[in-house]
């Protein structure tokens, strides 16, 4: 079984789990597109949220991130970007705060930035990835991770994802969770930012409830 995507979540490579409906979450690996409340004053028009593990349920298989939820969350954030008219991407260093100890098997920055790096790589598609480092710390990790890039669509850019000047695109990811609500670390300074909390965490609810009517049994 494979999940069907819709306009505003893509759930492409991610494990089924009937019980995500009920608990209103997307599933472990996807991403929900919403609007970006003030950011789109400056030219960041959209938000992809790149569900690479929960909030809750620590421990729990199917809750927990892992390298491959990460590796999707970034394939169905190239995919969304896509198939809503964007071709520049801006994506932070996911899962590196919030979600760094939780990852099993357990990995470091270093070896998370190679993975970013790598699956924005193969999963860019016609889109180009500009990574966004932010700070010194962030962007040594990075830079031991890009030397073996080959793919001119992909770039590295030290900054902050919420500044359109660092990066120049009309998109960005934030650090989500499969709740999709916004939450401390990357993903609160995201909210912050948009200056509209409420009304895209409200926006990724009726997002997630058409995506499970799309489906339903």
């Amino acid at each position: 079984m494979s999940y069907k995507s819709t306009q505003t979540v893509s759930a492409n490579n991610t494990p089924t789990d009937p019980s995500l409906k009920d608990l209103n979450m997307v599933p472990l690996g996807a991403s929900v597109w919403t609007s970006s409340g003030n950011l789109a004053k400056s030219g960041i028009k959209a938000i992809a949220h790149a569900a690479s593990g929960a909030m809750g349920h620590q421990g729990e298989a199917g809750f927990d991130p892992t390298r491959d939820s990460v590796a999707a969350s970034i394939e169905n954030s190239f995919l969304l970007a896509i198939q809503n008219g964007h071709d520049r991407l801006a994506i932070p260093f996911i899962a590196s705060n919030i979600f760094l100890d939780r990852i099993v098997p357990p990995i470091d920055k270093d070896e998370l930035a190679s993975l970013i790096v790598k699956s924005c790589q193969s999963y860019r598609g016609s889109a180009e990835a500009v990574i966004v480092a932010f700070g010194a710390g962030d962007m040594a990790h990075f830079t031991k991770a890009m030397p073996g890039n080959t793919d001119a669509g992909v770039t590295l850019v030290e900054g902050s994802v919420t500044h359109y000047a660092d990066h120049k695109c009309g998109a960005i990811v934030n650090a989500a969770n499969m709740e999709v609500v916004f939450g401390g670390g990357l993903s609160g300074i995201i909210g912050k930012a948009t200056g509209e909390i409420p009304q895209i965490n409200a926006e990724a609810v009726s997002a997630i409830k058409d995506f499970w009517k799309t489906n339903g049994s």
